[in-house]
């Protein structure tokens, strides 16, 4: 068989258990490895999202399909973006914006994967650093108040040249692909999924003329709090943030 896409890894949430879709998940996780072996692709499981944990498997694959909502495609796209492979998601809940197929069109795509009929997108994430601590963002990052009380002032950058401060509950830097998400809820602009952009949308800001922002891709940006702050990554992943910490 010669075709670009020969093993497949399969993602499933690793609390899949928790869930109340716990036994569809079960049942479509089997029917799933069945399909695929059943169609000529190799594949294996993987069951956390620990890119560490997991690297010679990503390594292995040559695409992935994500069982699940959302938020297991958001984990699995962070775990994997560093490779360049592609994720497609199969829709197993209620919330799949994200999905590329539902669960009971998966044989089709499956032999339009294997026959190269696949056309890919390619959507702009965000690389976030904290000290030595590297990350990926498919949707957004937050910087939010630890404090349920009071002002978070964040002093933002372009570069190292100074460009706003914001004061308010924190700030949303979000994705084309997060515009819809969190961005949305905040009154955030939408804009295309493949532009080259993102956005900042203050949250709660004390101001009468904050405002959201689109800027440019080519940018890099740095903020820094005058107290200690939550960073959080496509809601899932959160990491401390010390006051005056760049």
């Amino acid at each position: 068989m010669k075709d670009s896409h020969q093993t497949i890894g399969v993602f499933v949430r690793p609390t899949h258990y928790q869930n109340p879709l716990f036994e569809e998940l079960e049942r479509a996780k089997e029917w799933v490895l069945k399909l695929l072996e059943d169609e000529g692709f190799e594949s294996f499981m993987i069951d956390s999202l620990d890119g560490a944990k997991d690297a010679r498997l990503i390594e292995k694959a040559d695409a992935f399909l994500c069982l699940g909502g959302d938020g297991t495609i958001l984990g699995a796209l962070r775990m994997t973006h560093s490779y360049n492979k592609p994720c497609f998601g199969v829709r197993i809940g209620n919330l799949g914006f994200l999905s590329t197929v539902e669960l009971n069109g998966l044989k089709d795509f499956l032999q339009d994967l294997k026959h190269n009929r696949i056309k890919l997108e390619e959507h702009l994430a965000l690389e976030g650093r904290i000290g030595k601590t590297s990350f990926y963002a498919i949707n957004e990052i937050v910087i939010a108040k630890k404090k349920a009380l009071g002002v978070l002032d964040i002093k933002a950058y372009v570069g190292h040249t100074p460009f706003n401060t914001y004061k308010g509950d924190g700030l949303i830097i979000a994705t084309p692909l997060g515009s819809t998400a969190y961005n949305l809820s905040a009154h955030g602009p939408i804009v295309h999924a493949l532009s080259q952009s993102y956005i900042l949308t203050p949250l709660c800001d004390f101001s009468l003329t904050q405002r959201p922002l689109v800027l440019g891709a080519e940018f890099c940006l740095n903020f820094c709090t005058h107290e200690d702050a939550l960073v959080v990554i496509d809601g899932q992943a959160t990491y401390d943030l010390k006051a005056n910490q760049p």
